[in-house]
């Protein structure tokens, strides 16, 4: 859960998830629609699907103590199975989050982009060596503690720092500085029109595909592409499902960011005649408290 999200949003649904999920043959039982209901409002759903599959190899097989058997399970990457390791079973592999980059990289004045491999790889073997003196699991949680509230991106407390007297960039005054990443691009932004289709006390849903939000429930959606009116979008979606009914106003509009990119979205209203459609499915209002649904679709359709 702490992966790409705060530790002030994950902690209180990590506690209500572990209660739901206290053992992995509980979460692999549960079914798919269950877990990303759970998820909602987390990000990165495909972490909640590799997650319960994880579940279901960990009750079947118990639960590996070595990187590689880490490395195995679905979901699991580099990084991960590193933390688990040191964490969890006192192994000298060498968990290097944002905070530790950081630490490590002003430590030593690294001057490369830590996101390049071959940086990131040295990185790595400093800290294993570090790791290697003892207790690796208290030690990797010091120097992750010590990123995130010492050594902080901006106006680092070096004076309260127990490395100081060994950290090459303190006495240039720099740190700030580091680490050095080179400028991303900007994330590409698309218009986005969505539909809140309506009729009686049911709304159209559909089941998002890959990509994207991918296994969700979801108002219906189109790019808006070249100089097309959101409104004309709208209507040629509505007719691209099939169902006779009236565009009736744009109801809200806002912005959803993505790690790669973003979309610059609208949400119309629309008056179905009646419930039926060639393409996705209707729920009453009072089931959508069940429905894994895209978060910020769920208070525009609630």
């Amino acid at each position: 859960m702490l992966q790409q999200t705060r530790v002030a949003t994950v902690l209180p649904r990590y506690a209500r998830f572990f209660a739901r999920y206290p053992t992995p043959a509980r979460l692999a039982a549960a079914s798919e629609d269950e877990v990303a209901r759970e998820w909602e409002g987390l990000g990165y759903y495909r972490r909640a699907r590799a997650l319960r599959a994880a579940a279901a190899r960990i009750a079947r097989d118990g639960f590996p103590r070595t990187v590689e058997g880490l490395r195995a399970l679905p979901g699991v990457g580099r990084y991960t199975a590193a933390a688990v390791a040191a964490i969890a079973f006192d192994r000298p592999e060498p968990p290097v989050d944002g905070n530790l980059e950081r630490v490590l990289c002003r430590l030593d004045a690294v001057g490369d982009d830590p996101r390049v491999p071959a940086a990131r790889a040295r990185l790595e073997e400093r800290l294993r060596a570090i790791l290697a003196h003892g207790q690796p699991g208290a030690l990797a949680q010091a120097f992750m503690d010590l990123g995130a509230t010492v050594c902080t991106p901006r106006a680092p407390a070096c004076g309260a720092c127990p490395l100081a007297r060994a950290c090459r960039v303190r006495a240039t005054g720099d740190a700030e500085r580091y680490p050095r990443r080179r400028r991303r691009a900007a994330r590409p932004t698309q218009d986005m029109v969505f539909l809140r289709i309506g009729a009686g006390d049911r709304v159209l849903l559909v089941r998002r595909g890959p990509g994207l939000l991918a296994g969700r429930w979801a108002m219906p959606g189109a790019a808006r592409t070249g100089r097309r009116r959101a409104a004309d979008v709208a209507a040629a979606l509505l007719a691209s499902l099939g169902i006779e009914g009236q565009v009736r106003a744009c109801m809200a509009r806002g912005v959803h960011e993505f790690t790669h990119r973003r979309w610059r979205w609208q949400a119309w209203d629309v008056e179905a005649r009646e419930a039926s459609a060639a393409a996705g499915r209707w729920f009453r209002k009072r089931e959508l408290a069940r429905v894994p649904l895209v978060a910020f679709h769920r208070p525009l359709l609630e």
